[in-house]
């Protein structure tokens, strides 16, 4: 197969293969874009990230907390009907509040609304070179031992209700 052309075709065409404006026009505005949403990014996630642990989960919790807010902030004001939305912001919220209450660790302030005011000290053991926490508390070791079962299983089951919850994220974003 012979191609025929004229030098003047040969020409545009070495030019255009030289200098290709359009892919460096693509270049330019995508490392723009690139980098503009990776400054947003940045000054965005800053302080969450510095507030970032290697050994602990708490550290993930808050990251997710902050980035479900993100979310949900824009889900709130979002285009999609209502029916489907609706749900969606609820079960993120509801995940924001227990992830928050995990983060706190409040759940003996919430089993029990009037638990009794006592003090903790502690007294030097005879002959020994250690301390022995004492206090003034008025339950009974059983109401001791029903408080922290309560505070358990209030702990496991908003945990699994935080996983329950989170097997629906992939709808989030529809």
């Amino acid at each position: 197969m012979e191609i025929r052309s004229t030098k003047y075709a040969m020409k545009q065409m070495e030019k255009r293969f030289r200098k290709p404006r359009f892919f460096y026009k693509m270049f330019w505005t995508d490392i723009y874009y690139e980098t503009k949403w990776k400054v947003w990014a940045l000054r965005k996630y800053f302080p969450i990230v510095l507030k970032m642990k290697s050994y602990d989960y708490h550290s993930i919790l808050e990251m997710l907390q902050f980035q479900l807010g993100v979310l949900n902030s824009r889900l709130e004001n979002g285009l999609e009907i209502e029916e489907t939305r609706i749900p969606k912001v609820n079960d993120i919220k509801e995940v924001i509040n227990l992830i928050e209450n995990k983060l706190e660790e409040n759940y003996g302030e919430r089993i029990e609304s009037k638990r009794p005011d006592y003090d903790i000290w502690f007294d030097k053991v005879e002959g020994k070179e250690y301390f022995e926490m004492k206090d003034n508390d008025p339950r009974t070791e059983e109401e001791k031992d029903e408080y922290f079962k309560q505070y358990g299983e209030l702990e496991e089951t908003e945990w699994k209700k935080i996983f329950e919850l989170l097997q629906k994220m992939r709808s989030w974003w529809d």
